[in-house]
């Protein structure tokens, strides 16, 4: 058996070297493929020289060689492509930085909890978790604008407030003159309610003492009209002296109108009959006196 001497990667020195650089600076390097050729063959090997120079009948009496093409791992992107792998080029940068922070891992490099945290912190993520803090800001500076324009909101109503308590203690101090004016204009017309209620009471007095010093005023006031002396006797006539004196006053003039008519009717039939006599006539005599007046004419 001929081998051919070649060197593979093996995954430690790889990860070592991963590891040695910073996780951001990784670079992937592309490997060269080797086709490794194992020959099996039944008798002694042959010599170099013989390699070199082959006979032309060897190959007719030696049996036939045996090839066996074993094809070793390696990183280069054709052969991934034929294995079917993905390339890193066509990895995230999120699938790429779990992976290295699986490898440190599965090489002791990093505990469970920092692998946790290096899997976490992946830079989809901080662009994720940046992103989020900007839209965090955001949320943040429109709360402060909010709370700014409450702020301006409750500074207006405290305003207003304090107004409207100025305002209410104008009212307050204004109804307190109103209920003082009012209090007094009570007391006023109180007072001018009792002085009204004393003139009444003192009125009946006083135009009785009028009418006592001025009764022919009175009389020409009583008598202006034949209405306004009508009026007047209708009251007179509900006094009792009143009414004695208007019976009187009709008396008297009855009786004057009586002895009137009897003088006037004895003249007529004594002119018509020299020998006239009431009593041959039978009418009553006329009285000779005169008939005395309730009070005196004068």
């Amino acid at each position: 058996m001929v081998f051919e001497a070649y060197v593979i990667p093996s995954d430690a020195g790889m990860a070592g070297q991963r590891s040695s650089q910073p996780a951001t600076s990784s670079k992937h390097i592309p490997v060269q493929s080797k086709t490794m050729k194992i020959e099996d063959e039944e008798g002694a090997q042959p010599s170099r020289e013989a390699e070199r120079n082959p006979s032309p009948n060897k190959a007719k009496t030696q049996p036939a060689r045996r090839q066996r093409v074993k094809k070793v791992a390696t990183t280069h992107p054709s052969l991934k492509r034929q294995r079917g792998e993905s390339q890193p080029g066509s990895l995230s940068v999120e699938d790429l930085w779990i992976q290295l922070g699986l490898k440190l891992k599965a090489l002791g490099k990093l505990g469970p909890k920092v692998a946790d945290r290096f899997r976490a912190c992946s830079p989809s993520k901080v662009a994720q978790l940046e992103e989020k803090l900007r839209e965090a800001q955001k949320e943040s500076r429109e709360k402060e604008k909010k709370n700014r324009e409450m702020a301006a909101v409750m500074m207006n109503q405290t305003q207003e407030l304090a107004n409207l308590s100025k305002m209410v203690g104008a009212v307050g101090a204004e109804n307190t003159r109103l209920k003082e004016e009012n209090s007094r204009l009570k007391h006023e017309i109180s007072k001018l309610r009792e002085a009204l209620a004393q003139k009444e009471r003192e009125m009946p007095a006083r135009a009785l003492a009028w009418l006592e010093e001025n009764k022919v005023e009175a009389a020409r006031a009583l008598t202006a009209s034949p209405e306004a002396t009508i009026e007047f006797f209708k009251f007179l006539y509900r006094e009792p002296e009143g009414k004695k004196m208007i019976t009187a006053v009709m008396s008297y003039g009855f009786k004057c109108g009586q002895k009137r008519d009897r003088a006037a009717t004895h003249r007529i039939l004594a002119t018509r009959d020299p020998d006239f006599s009431a009593a041959a006539y039978g009418l009553p005599p006329v009285p000779e006196e005169e008939p005395a007046p309730p009070f005196p004419l004068d």
